[in-house]
């Protein structure tokens, strides 16, 4: 009932509402108004007095369970509710009447509504495209340059721009990128230095093996047996320096830090040198290896002769390693193209193992030897074909393979290079080249080199490496230069200081405390004309992509890898020393030779055998070698008696240095000693370095009594 009660209520609220709202329509005229009123009171009364009545009646029948109550109260509803019911009618075809005519004037009026909602909603749609243009270019801008950036770093550009300022998903998502590219970065740099410092570790003893039994290969007295010897020690250098340039080579075709030098280089002078290095390999072994070359083939090439010398070899070595009977015949064309550029079609053959099919898709891959179950005993890298594949792709020609397993295999390779003239090897020197018409002295680079006499001159060596000094001083002496050595580069800059007058200056690259380069730029700072021009020449055991120019940029004016060849060596010293007279004292006489009995009685702590097995007996080297221990460990002993934490690692740097002086002058229990003491620090034990290191010094300082000593008495 109180439900009931409220719907009442409800709607006598909306019927006035109602009144009001009409009194307020001007769209009636005063009659229809003065009409509406009148019934919308009758509808009022009506609820009010007859029907809001009849409902008090129903509730008080229903409370007081009057039956005959209520049913004359519903009957008194129905006839009010009737009357209302009327009433709304009449009022609803009123307003029906009404609205027809409201009805003809508002449909004008949509239609001017309707028209401007079209105009409108034009513009709308108009601006909507607008504003749609310039949100898909906000929202494709970033998403382009994001695909941009990422096209580039996968192909190898990590200095391509990628991070952005925008804090969106996008924004994020960029520098997320960025992180990553970073941490390559860093990851390729960690690469670079440890190969850089793998470069300098394994070529500064291969500069000791390849040097030194480069050096002794040109005495013509050796012995037989012991030329033998020492041209496979070379050999074995050669081989390993091989192995570490592959590495070095893929790494920097990898960075696309490896650039072509094209020269202007004699055909013959190349494919002889290929043949006659090649045909060493035969040895004893029943190979026959076959040479076809055109006579029509340019005598004088542009391009780079290294590189193309490198596809050859790297060809022909793997013929050799892969044949053990049979033949190996090796071809090459001449196709003229367009101009100057021309193209040399090599063709490489062999009766060898030969390859699977399954193996030959990744014969090119890295670090990869195909049927490493049979070629367990070759050795190599795997990197040979991989370099070989990417330097015939940088000279823009093609490699080709073709292979039956267990019968042979055929490379077909073209290369682009350019001829510089029309001149052409011809005939003669066609059938020399294919006789292998070489004499035995071509076996080797050196033989018969001819160096001129530079006594009038002086060098300055600097490297912190004793033997490395020792490797340097007995090269340039055989050209009776004058020679002094000194191990750390602030000794250099004191030297330049002072006025000594040096024609030119080695220069180690990486020493403890002042590297070559830092070196270098003070004595270029000193603001003297001397220090400015006196010629500087990089040498070091870094070999990595770019260094040259690194270097010249430096202050440098020229690089000299280690192990020292040579004939690079020839090179530097007759283009930066001019020939003069010479004072009439050669250079290999300023160091005497000791007297027999010194040399047999030898010194306590130092095995003198090493004046043979080191140094192939050649005692001016040897002594050298003892005088730069006797002058340099002193002060290097008094630096390593302070040991803390703080500088436990520098300790690690002096020690592998004490080491390695020990062990080239024979100290083998002192160079022991130092190698335990080297694994100590490096590993962070400082008590047991306190533990011993005392001790280890003392017997050092006597070691270098017992040097300086027996150095006296061989003077005097």
């Amino acid at each position: 009932m109180d439900e009931y009660e409220g719907m009442c209520n409800l709607f006598l609220e909306h019927l006035k509402r109602y009144e009001e709202h009409a009194g307020r329509d001007i769209s009636l005229n005063r009659e229809m108004r003065e009409l509406r009123r009148v019934l919308i009171n009758g509808i009022e009364n009506l609820f009010i007095e007859d029907f809001e009545a009849c409902f008090y009646k129903i509730r008080n029948g229903l409370i007081n369970n009057d039956q005959s109550l209520v049913s004359e109260a519903l009957r008194e509803a129905y006839y009010a509710a009737s009357a209302i019911t009327d009433v709304l009618n009449h009022l609803r075809e009123m307003a029906v009447s009404h609205v027809e005519n409201e009805t003809q004037r508002i449909s004008a009026y949509s239609r001017r509504i309707i028209y401007t909602q079209i105009f409108v909603a034009l513009g709308l749609l108009v601006f909507a495209v607008i504003v749609s243009i310039f949100m898909s270019r906000a929202i494709e801008e970033p998403i382009y340059k994001l695909e941009t950036a990422s096209t580039e770093i996968a192909g190898g550009n990590l200095n391509f721009p990628i991070r952005s300022e925008s804090r969106d998903e996008l924004g994020l998502l960029s520098n997320h990128i960025g992180d990553m590219v970073d941490a390559m970065k860093r990851t390729n740099q960690a690469k670079s230095d440890f190969l850089a410092n793998m470069s300098h570790e394994m070529r500064t003893p291969l500069n000791v093996v390849v040097g030194l039994t480069d050096l002794r290969m040109e005495d013509r007295d050796l012995g037989g047996e012991i030329r033998e010897d020492i041209k496979k020690i070379n050999t074995a250098g050669a081989i390993l320096l091989g192995l570490v340039n592959e590495v070095l080579d893929i790494s920097k075709i990898e960075a696309g830090k490896l650039e072509l030098v094209p020269v202007s280089y004699q055909s013959a002078s190349l494919l002889n040198d290929i043949i006659t290095l090649n045909s060493i390999k035969i040895g004893n072994s029943p190979l026959n290896f076959v040479v076809e070359i055109s006579e029509n083939t340019p005598s004088e090439l542009y391009g780079d002769e290294l590189r193309v010398k490198q596809v050859f070899n790297n060809l022909l070595s793997n013929a050799f390693k892969y044949t053990r009977q049979g033949s190996i015949t090796l071809k090459v064309d001449c196709e003229h193209r367009g101009g100057k550029d021309l193209m040399l079609p090599v063709t490489m053959s062999d009766t060898g193992i030969g390859i699977r099919p399954e193996d030959i898709k990744k014969l090119f891959s890295d670090y990869n030897q195909v049927d490493t179950k049979a070629n367990r005993k070759i050795e190599g890298t795997g990197l040979g074909l991989s370099i070989t594949k990417k330097l015939v792709s940088m000279m823009d020609g093609e490699i080709g393979v073709e292979s039956e397993y267990g019968r042979g295999t055929t490379f077909q390779v073209s290369l682009k290079q350019a001829y510089v003239d029309d001149k052409v090897l011809g005939r003669d020197m066609a059938e020399k080249l294919c006789s292998f018409l070489y004499t035995e002295e071509k076996q080797h680079a050196y033989m018969g080199l001819v160096r001129p006499d530079l006594s009038h001159a002086r060098v300055l060596v600097v490297d912190d490496y004793p033997t490395n000094l020792d490797v340097a001083s007995g090269m340039l002496r055989k050209y009776k230069l004058q020679v002094d050595c000194v191990n750390n580069g602030q000794a250099a800059i004191d030297l330049i200081k002072a006025g000594e007058p040096y024609d030119l200056v080695f220069m180690d690259h990486m020493m403890p405390e002042m590297d070559g380069i830092e070196a270098t730029a003070l004595i270029r700072g000193l603001g003297t004309e001397y220090s400015k021009n006196v010629p500087i020449i990089s040498l070091t055991a870094n070999a990595l992509a770019g260094n040259e120019q690194m270097f010249l940029s430096k202050g440098f004016d020229a690089f000299l890898s280690k192990p020292i060849n040579i004939l690079k060596l020839d090179e530097i010293l007759k283009k930066w020393i001019p020939p003069g007279e010479a004072p009439g004292a050669p250079g290999d006489a300023a160091l005497p030779e000791p007297r027999s009995q010194d040399s047999e009685g030898g010194m306590a702590g130092v095995d003198m055998g090493v004046l043979k097995t080191l140094y192939s007996g050649e005692m001016d080297i040897y002594k050298f070698a003892l005088e730069s221990f006797a002058k340099n460990t002193p002060e290097a002993i008094e630096k390593m008696r302070i040991v803390t934490g703080e500088n436990l690692a520098d300790y690690a740097i002096d020690i592998h240095a004490l080491k390695s002086m020990a062990g080239a002058i024979g100290a083998g229990e002192i160079s022991e000693r130092a190698k335990n003491l080297e694994s100590l620090s490096k590993a962070g034990d400082l008590e047991g370095v306190l533990k011993l290191n005392s001790q280890f010094l003392d017997d050092t300082e006597i070691l270098v009594k017992n040097v300086g000593n027996w150095l006296s008495g061989s003077i005097s």
